[in-house]
């Protein structure tokens, strides 16, 4: 992690005290876990804890994490209550709801982004609470 910039206490505090932490769908005896990295603006740190029987490095995704841009851009405007994902760049060309999301389109009807209204009623707790206000900036968020 130190040749992406990660400091190692940063892993070892997410590795011993996560955000979040899912089952492996392959495997429930493995721990899949989670935490924020705030010096890259928020993108979440993913790992895996074994019981110590297993190797839980056999379901690592071996996707370049050090350079693979940010896939999706997540925003969360408390006062509305509303999440908003952006999947795409591009000009929205219209937007279609099936309640409670919103979903922004291109010309070609390809999804570039999906509102979620009523975001603490629909989503499951995580990490997209703590998201960057509408309008701001990735920069402003970091600490």
């Amino acid at each position: 992690m130190e040749e992406c910039g990660i400091a190692p206490l940063r892993v070892e505090r997410i590795a011993r005290s996560p955000t979040w932490t899912e089952p492996e769908r392959n495997d429930p005896v493995l721990e899949r876990r989670f935490g924020q990295v705030p010096e890259f603006g928020g993108r979440i740190l993913r790992g895996m804890r074994g019981d110590g029987r297993r190797d839980p490095h056999r379901h690592r995704d071996r996707r370049p994490e050090c350079e693979a841009p940010a896939m999706s851009d997540i925003t969360y405007d408390l006062e509305a209550d509303a999440a908003y994902v952006r999947l795409a760049d591009g000009r929205v060309a219209s937007t279609e709801e099936a309640s409670p999301f919103l979903y922004d389109l291109d010309v070609d009807g390809l999804i570039l982004g999906i509102e979620v209204l009523g975001a603490t009623r629909t989503l499951a707790p995580g990490p997209w609470r703590h998201a960057r206000l509408p309008g701001s900036s990735r920069a402003d968020t970091a600490e």
